[in-house]
């Protein structure tokens, strides 16, 4: 009889190992788990505050360029020229805007928006006459802002300006 017992007592201790190295192994696996969904979510919340901070950053650059629309101080270039409408391809990728319809931002404009990266651009698509009331114009400018973490946001600006 006492070899039978032994052998319980083994048959016992290999179960409760097996056991604890299971539950062990599970465990770790939760941990790991746990682990990558919390560095996963703070990820994408810095992703999503860089991406808002753009987004925030252009409506206030498509604010400047109402006003400067409106001063009639908006200029294409360094030396001041009135912008003239692009001619060339509109597709998001600003570097195909023509010479003249590039939206020039000063020095002073770049370092206040903390982009004095180049990592602002926009392009003066077109001033014509409103169909539906000939005495207002539709100013359209395509304005695409990107953070150092290559967020980009594009924004299509729509203006609809009366001269009196």
């Amino acid at each position: 009889m006492a070899l039978t017992h032994a052998t319980n007592t083994t048959n016992e201790k290999g179960f409760a190992l097996v056991t604890v190295l299971l539950l062990g192994s599970l465990s770790m696996v939760l941990i790991a788990l746990a682990s990558y969904i919390v560095s996963t979510g703070s990820m994408t919340g810095g992703i999503q505050k860089r991406y808002q901070g753009e987004i925030e950053r252009s409506a206030g650059t498509g604010e400047l360029i109402l006003s400067q629309l409106i001063g009639t101080s908006l200029t294409c270039t360094p030396a001041a020229i009135a912008c003239v409408d692009n001619t060339a391809d509109t597709t998001i990728d600003l570097t195909a805007c023509s010479a003249g319809a590039q939206i020039y931002f000063s020095p002073a404009v770049l370092t206040a928006l903390d982009k004095v990266n180049n990592s602002l651009s926009a392009c003066y698509l077109s001033n014509t006459p409103d169909p539906v009331d000939p005495d207002k114009f539709l100013v359209a400018v395509k304005l695409i802002s990107q953070s150092e973490g290559k967020e980009t946001a594009i924004i299509d600006i729509v203006y609809k300006l009366e001269w009196l």
